[in-house]
């Protein structure tokens, strides 16, 4: 006897009460949204907010070109270490 539920429903499981659509507070999705929404609506407006954004977008690209470098560099000295060592043997 499914005592009038349908026949795939479990009674282990609580059912999960929706909101009436009349509800006087929105839910907490819709208010992220809404931070987040106002949020980017500022920034891509606010001219002094893009322009510290992009300097500091190209200030980390500048520190990554940077540790690029560098990295290329200890390569390179490490290569020439080898070689070194290698004539050193050879020799």
């Amino acid at each position: 006897m499914n005592h009038g539920y349908p026949y795939y429903y479990d009674p282990r499981y609580q059912a999960v009460q929706a909101r009436p659509r009349n509800a006087s507070f929105p839910s907490d999705r819709f208010m992220k949204g809404l931070i987040l929404g106002a949020a980017a609506t500022y920034v891509l407006t606010n001219e002094s907010v893009q322009r510290a954004a992009i300097k500091s977008a190209v200030q980390a690209w500048s520190t990554l070109q940077g540790g690029v470098e560098e990295l290329k560099e200890r390569f390179q000295d490490a290569e020439a270490e080898l070689r070194m060592a290698e004539q050193e043997r050879g020799d």
